[in-house]
């Protein structure tokens, strides 16, 4: 049952972080480094000192989870050539189990996938267990699901012996959260 102060979902509002000043992202980032601390037993100051930086200059992409103008979420993500890299994910854990970590990483992942010559995306969530975010990736990414490293149709394309794979796409796990999908050239 939910309490009078715990908002419902569709009070938050997903934007794009651009729109925001790095001194907005103070809480969460503090919330954030005693996660990491709690869960991993890792210092996150000199992370978020990169983070702010980024954020300062507007070198990062992304989605803030927002409610009352307060950001109580993020995911945000930066292109490396062909590659785009999830370089975080965090919900504050008073809204854990609600599902707002999906729908930013639904988001992030639906605009990486809308960027033209990407072929690559990678993505290191420690918070997160493989099980929590999977159905994300399947859904979004490859519209089915798998277990370890797998590989799956990117688009199909008629050749003159019939349809083929115009590339794959992959998804790798290991270790707590590590996720990597590439697309790979046709054969």
């Amino acid at each position: 049952m939910r309490s009078r102060d715990t908002p419902s979902p569709v009070e938050f509002e997903i934007i794009d972080i651009r729109h925001f000043e790095p001194e907005e992202f103070a809480e969460i980032l503090a919330a954030e480094g005693r996660a990491w601390h709690q869960e991993l037993r890792w210092d996150f100051a000199g992370s978020a000192r990169i983070i702010n930086s980024c954020l300062r200059e507007k070198r990062l992409a992304g989605y803030a989870l927002v409610r009352s103008g307060r950001i109580h979420g993020y995911c945000f993500f930066f292109y490396d050539g062909e590659k785009g890299i999830i370089g975080g994910l965090f919900a504050h854990p008073m809204f854990s189990g609600e599902g707002h970590e999906r729908e930013l990483l639904e988001h992030t992942l639906e605009t990486l996938l809308g960027t033209p010559g990407l072929r690559r995306i990678e993505a290191q969530l420690p918070h997160f267990a493989r099980e929590e975010l999977e159905a994300v990736f399947s859904r979004i990414v490859f519209g089915a699901t798998c277990a370890g490293s797998c590989v799956f149709p990117w688009a199909r394309r008629e050749t003159g012996r019939g349809t083929r794979p115009a590339g794959s796409a992959m998804i790798s796990t290991c270790a707590r959260g590590t996720r990597a999908w590439r697309r790979t050239p046709p054969k």
